[in-house]
């Protein structure tokens, strides 16, 4: 409840700041942090007042991460278990426990909805359909653009989320690296991804008169 009320609180003096400042002209252009905190404190409400304690909706996304993580970390030699809980304050959760190979002591973590990238592909949708709007590039080609960097966005929370146990396992400080650090993992992802998409737009282009240049050459020939 109380994370849900600052995300809000923060929306609503990020719009009055920029308000104030700027007047309505600026607005448009700094719609997409005001929208995620907005949503995202939304989105905390809804789950803070749902029956049970989380909205299943979200936490449909939970079970397939962790496995695909306890998958990884099971190619890493790492021998791994996953059962679910009920916490008595995030409700059910994906729990997963992983061995040391060394100690074989275990180390364990729940996971609920936020850690299994709920809110990394919030922010990458709301990231790229921005950007997408700002290249010249086909309706098809911006399709593409947003479907393919969908999936990676989600596997790089799962490699987020394998680190965590590594950290973990090597004794290290696991939640420096959950609160802060981790989400360097997506948030460098979604930032280096319209990059790639303008590297490929550049590519095409040059092809492109690259193109018409031999057919104008070409027709000339003829």
């Amino acid at each position: 409840m109380a994370l849900s009320l600052e995300y809000i609180i923060l929306a609503v003096l990020f719009v009055l700041i920029v308000l104030l400042a700027y007047k309505t002209g600026k607005l448009l252009g700094l719609q997409t942090p005001a929208f995620f905190l907005g949503t995202m404190g939304v989105i905390f409400l809804v789950d803070w007042a749902y029956p049970g304690g989380n909205f299943t909706p979200f936490q449909a996304l939970v079970k397939p991460t962790a496995t695909a993580a306890a998958a990884i970390l099971n190619m890493m030699g790492y021998e791994t278990s996953l059962f679910e809980i009920v916490d008595p304050t995030y409700g059910p959760l994906s729990y997963m426990r992983v061995y040391d190979q060394n100690t074989n002591l275990p180390t364990s973590f729940g996971i609920a909805w936020p850690c299994a990238g709920v809110e990394s592909l919030l922010l990458y949708t709301l990231t790229i359909l921005v950007f997408l709007q700002t290249i010249p590039a086909s309706k098809k080609q911006k399709v593409i653009y947003f479907a393919a960097g969908f999936p990676v966005t989600y596997f790089v929370n799962i490699l987020r989320i394998v680190t965590i146990f590594l950290i973990g396992l090597s004794n290290g400080d696991v939640w420096a690296f959950h609160n802060y650090y981790g989400w360097l993992y997506s948030v460098s992802w979604i930032v280096f991804y319209p990059l790639i998409i303008t590297g490929c737009q550049q590519f095409l282009n040059k092809r492109r008169k690259s193109n018409v240049v031999i057919s104008f050459n070409r027709q000339n020939n003829v």
